[in-house]
């Protein structure tokens, strides 16, 4: 009986390690198992805003799904701010700059930007990481908007109750006031360049250096400085607002003005919408290049023109938003046209800012004479 009761007692240890261990190896199979169903759960949040670049929007944009300060979230088809697009290309780029601003301007109160279908469609030609969706993208209407105009929002009131589930800025909205902040961080982020575009802009500036400097053999560098002069239709328009179209004399003495500063390593790189009258005005000068000459790849002058002179050191200019923003995000000095009109004019302003310490307006020196 002795021994029996010794093997029962022997065989009931090794019963209780096997169980141990038998309970230790379901523990860790449960954890694998709750870690696994987690991620998916991580990774589905994660989607549920998607993007260009298959990421989550950031936070800052207010597609957090907590609004801070407050304790309930709001349902992703709510809280968005979306605005009506108008006008051509630049205008588009700076409206968007415009919404991407005024949410900064407002963050922490979970306010979701959201472009217009077209909108998004047209600029992600041009910028392919943009971060605000589309309304297809987040899987809501833009049936249903209540617009606000422009003294509501500086009244605040995006940081009030909204009573709607979507706010819209009205059409043409551009606005210094929210770009200038956010100028630095859209350039790292949001605008940088198309790929291809970036390859055929920086194939098209290294052959305006080569010929440049190939008859110049005491110089090593070549300074990029954009030339983007404005016609066509924008005389007219300018009568509307009692303006006047600047003549050739204005460029040519914000040529002159870089070859001072710059000596001569500068060179000039010019795009418009009136290639006949650039060229009759400016073929004289060996140190002015034309983006017409230049392989584009079938890329559309409009998009190629915008990245080039965006790629360049400095700039000048007349009026209008592309000029304009092309010189922001080219940064470096910039020469524009002052007085032309005595309605407000971007650049005036914008020259008076600390961003805007490098710009220098001149006037036509046949407006003046």
């Amino acid at each position: 009986m002795t021994f029996i009761r010794s093997m029962l007692e022997t065989l009931a240890k090794k019963m209780s390690v096997t169980i141990r261990r038998i309970s230790f190896s379901i523990l860790i199979v449960l954890g694998v198992l709750m870690l696994t169903q987690l991620c998916f759960v991580v990774q589905d949040r994660s989607s549920q805003y998607p993007t260009q670049r298959r990421l989550a929007p950031s936070p800052k944009l207010g597609y957090s799904t907590e609004q801070s300060g407050v304790g309930a979230p709001y349902p992703k088809c709510s809280h968005i701010l979306t605005l009506r697009m108008g006008g051509r290309w630049a205008n588009l780029v700076m409206e968007y700059a415009s919404l991407y601003g005024v949410i900064m301007d407002n963050k922490g109160f979970g306010i979701k930007p959201v472009l217009n279908d077209i909108m998004k469609a047209k600029l992600q030609v041009m910028f392919p990481n943009l971060s605000i969706p589309s309304f297809k993208e987040m899987g809501c209407s833009d049936k249903d908007l209540r617009y606000v105009t422009s003294e509501q929002v500086s009244a605040g009131i995006l940081q009030q109750k909204w009573n709607h589930l979507t706010l819209s800025l009205p059409i043409y909205w551009l606005r210094k006031r929210y770009i200038k902040p956010v100028i630095d961080d859209l350039k790292q982020n949001d605008f940088r360049f198309d790929l291809k575009i970036v390859h055929y802009v920086q194939k098209g500036l290294q052959g305006v250096k080569e010929d440049f400097l190939k008859n110049r053999p005491k110089l090593n560098q070549a300074i990029f400085v954009g030339l983007h002069v404005r016609r066509t239709d924008y005389p007219r328009y300018l009568k509307t607002h009692n303006g006047t179209a600047v003549t050739e004399n204005y460029f040519y003495k914000a040529l002159d003005m870089f070859r001072d500063k710059f000596g001569s390593s500068v060179v000039f790189v010019s795009a418009t919408d009136d290639q006949k009258w650039v060229e009759a005005k400016f073929s004289k000068f060996s140190d002015v290049y034309f983006s017409s000459k230049m392989d584009t790849g079938k890329i559309d002058p409009v998009h190629f023109d915008f990245a080039l002179l965006s790629h360049c050191n400095h700039s000048i200019y007349s009026y209008g938003t592309y000029g304009f923003m092309t010189s922001i995000l080219a940064g470096g000095h910039v020469i524009a046209a002052d007085a032309y009109s005595v309605d407000k004019f971007l650049a005036k302003d914008f020259a008076k800012t600390e961003k805007g310490q490098n710009w220098t307006l001149i006037k036509d020196p046949v407006a003046t004479s």
